[in-house]
C-alpha cells in the first residue's frame, strides 16, 4: 500500500511567488486613519446601532486593564430624531 499524506500540513504548500490581490487594493485595519473609525462609529450611533467605545480605565489601580470598552450611549447623548 502507498503512504498516505497524513493531513493538511503534509499536502501541497504554495511557494508564495505571486499574490492574489494587487497591493494597491489591499486595505488593512492598521492603515485606516483613526478619524475614519470615529466617523464610522458616529454614523452607526446615529443609526441607533449598538456602538462600543474604547476609553481609558477611570480606575487607575487596575493595571491589567488600561483601556475598557463601554457602550457609546453611556458616553454620548442619545441622537435626536
Amino acid at each position: 500500500m502507498g503512504k498516505k499524506k497524513g493531513g493538511k500540513s503534509s499536502g501541497y504548500v504554495s511557494k508564495g511567488e505571486r499574490t492574489c490581490v494587487a497591493p494597491k487594493n489591499r486595505v488593512h485595519r492598521n492603515e485606516r486613519h483613526p478619524a475614519e473609525r470615529m466617523i464610522n462609529q458616529l454614523k452607526a450611533f446615529r443609526a441607533n446601532k449598538n456602538v462600543m467605545l474604547t476609553i481609558e480605565n477611570p480606575d487607575t489601580s487596575a493595571r491589567n486593564e488600561r483601556f475598557i470598552r463601554v457602550p457609546a450611549k453611556n458616553i454620548w447623548r442619545q441622537p435626536s430624531k
